[in-house]
């Protein structure tokens, strides 16, 4: 049961809930072979986006410079970063696509390579 597009910076997702595994996740459009429409009738209500926990959520990802980079301050200012840091609000289900897309060195003790990966 779909409830949101979501573009991550590289495809369109629909954001929904899938009843062949019980939990909501994300479709590429352009895999999405078949679809059925429904005039909600027959949704229950786990299935409904406000039960979709991942999405309601919010969460605050605190960005820094990548600690083993030589120019932090380039990286603070190409983000605009204060003090430091830059701290951006985002779904908790659509976090990872963040980071992802922002390079961001997730790793434990960020063993990355900073030039690639200028976020930490």
């Amino acid at each position: 049961m779909p409830h949101a597009l979501v573009d991550n910076g590289q495809r369109w997702h629909v954001r929904a809930y899938d009843r062949a595994n019980a939990r909501f996740s994300d479709f590429v459009i352009t895999r999405i072979s078949k679809a059925v429409v429904s005039d909600g009738s027959d949704t229950v209500d786990h299935e409904r986006p406000e039960a979709d926990e991942q999405w309601n959520r919010m969460v605050e990802l605190n960005l820094i410079p990548h600690p083993k980079l030589k120019h932090k301050g380039a990286v603070e200012a190409d983000y605009g970063m204060r003090s430091g840091a830059l701290v951006v609000k985002c779904r908790a289900a659509l976090a990872g696509y963040a980071l992802r897309r922002w390079g961001v060195d997730c790793s434990t003790h960020h063993h990355l390579d900073p030039v690639e990966f200028q976020l930490a």
